[in-house]
């Protein structure tokens, strides 16, 4: 796969190959070529890994994106609703990782659409609860604070959601994304720093690089 090549040498042309066949996957209208999350995440990480910024990669996965089911904003009853793909009404695995991921891999892309971004905030609102990982979380808050989006109800969310985790989940990294992008973005949660603040307590200090 592609994530597989990233770092490899000759690896360029695989990526050129696989950026020409996503084109031609979007551009044949008698094919109808169905992408969950997963396989979403794993293309744009692969090419951000890889470093390999192409305005098409974007373009064509933006519309996958956005065509899927919006989120009307966070509403209790609705914030473990699945999110369906909009052809054939089936669940996808919309959820807390893989949303995170593209909201990353579309940044290290050189993506900062506040469309684009505003609505994946609203599927985070839909994604369930228990998807919602350290790191999920983390991606997620850093990847909104580097393209200087400040939603706050995404980060009240991301809020809860951290409070929820175990604080023996958390490692360094997670930590201090989310501390972070809530003081780039102004969003001053002190319940939340306290929850965090508990949680490094706890974390060996082997775990923390020099």
């Amino acid at each position: 796969g592609l994530n597989a090549a990233v770092g490899r040498p000759g690896s360029a042309p695989l990526f050129d190959a696989a950026l020409e066949r996503l084109v031609e996957m979007r551009d044949d209208p008698l094919r109808d070529y169905s992408f969950n999350a997963q396989s979403v995440a794993m293309i744009l990480n692969a090419f951000a890994r890889a470093k390999v910024r192409d305005p098409r990669l974007v373009e064509c996965l933006a519309q996958v994106i956005l065509s899927r089911q919006p989120a009307s904003g966070p509403s209790p009853e609705k914030v473990s609703t699945p999110l369906v793909d909009a052809s054939d009404d089936t669940p996808q695995t919309w959820n807390g990782m893989n949303i995170g991921l593209i909201c990353n891999a579309l940044v290290k892309l050189g993506c900062w659409d506040p469309a684009l971004f505003a609505h994946l905030a609203g599927m985070a609102h839909h994604a369930p609860a228990s998807s919602f990982r350290p790191q999920a979380i983390g991606n997620m808050a850093n990847a909104f604070a580097r393209a200087g989006i400040r939603n706050e109800s995404l980060f009240a969310l991301l809020s809860a959601r951290a409070q929820a985790c175990d604080p023996a989940a958390f490692n360094p990294q997670a930590v201090s994304n989310i501390v972070n992008a809530c003081v780039r973005c102004s969003y001053p949660d002190h319940a939340l720093f306290a929850f965090l603040a508990a949680a490094v307590v706890e974390i060996p200090l082997a775990r923390f690089n020099g």
